[in-house]
């Protein structure tokens, strides 16, 4: 059996403010990646989904991040503007808390391992989440009710694997 792997996000799960493009991409990618993973299984090929959360260290996400070109504009979302100020270092308080600072080739890693199992034993999801959101507890529940809808249309041979507990 063949496997494939693509990347999403805890916040397609659990979503956070100030994302919403990047949070509806990963939304559309991920639900893209399970309906073509049922599809595939027929065929012997296996999805895998990563689902990392934050990494503040590793990546350019904020590289090109630029304030509202008008000043007019700006100064009316002014209380919006304060609230992200120093969410990068919340987000290293909380995988410090956990034990958890992670950085962007955990992913890889992860990618690795799961690759690396044997056909039939891999997760359709791993979670690689620094901030312990808990989407491990959704991802069962979307996976019970995914598996029980298809059995109910005859395509239970379609179900993706259990996600990665």
């Amino acid at each position: 059996m063949q496997a494939c792997s693509c990347v999403g996000s805890t916040t397609a799960r659990l979503h956070e403010p100030f994302l919403g493009p990047y949070i509806a991409s990963k939304v559309a990618g991920e639900a893209l990646a399970e309906i073509m993973g049922m599809e595939a299984r027929a065929f012997g090929i296996e999805t895998v989904i990563l689902v990392p959360g934050a990494f503040t260290t590793g990546t350019d996400h904020f590289a090109h991040a630029e304030t509202p070109a008008y000043h007019a504009i700006e100064g009316q979302y002014a209380e919006l503007m304060t609230r992200t100020a120093g969410l990068g270092e919340r987000i290293q308080a909380i995988d410090s808390e956990h034990g958890l600072a992670m950085d962007v080739h955990s992913v890889g890693e992860a990618a690795r391992r799961v690759l690396d199992l044997p056909a039939g034993t891999r997760p359709s999801r791993v979670v690689i989440d620094g901030q312990c959101k808990g989407i491990e507890d959704i991802n069962a529940s979307h996976h019970a009710k995914q598996v029980a809808f298809l059995e109910k249309l005859g395509l239970g041979d379609l179900s993706p694997a259990p996600p990665q507990a």
